[in-house]
């Protein structure tokens, strides 16, 4: 939809909320069968990903807490745990 403009951050909790709520409803509908589904955060993780944030972006994350951010590998042990 190219009428609207479009808000990343916006975007990436909607995109978050929709995996938590496709896990419930999967959950819900295969539980007779013993299927389940799970979201999961992984944690923050220290990927190439924040060289295409923009200044405004970093300035923002400056007035967060101090995060520690996980290595990929721990990132991943957490949706292997879950798995």
């Amino acid at each position: 939809n190219f009428e609207k403009s479009y808000e990343k951050w916006l975007a990436y909790g909607q995109s978050k909320t929709a995996n938590i709520l496709f896990a419930k409803r999967f959950s819900e509908l295969y539980a007779k069968d013993g299927l389940v589904a799970h979201s999961l955060h992984p944690g923050v993780i220290q990927t190439g990903l924040g060289k295409h944030l923009t200044a405004e972006d970093h300035e923002m994350f400056k007035k967060l807490p101090a995060m520690e951010f996980k290595t990929v590998e721990q990132g991943a042990a957490t949706t292997v745990w879950v798995a």
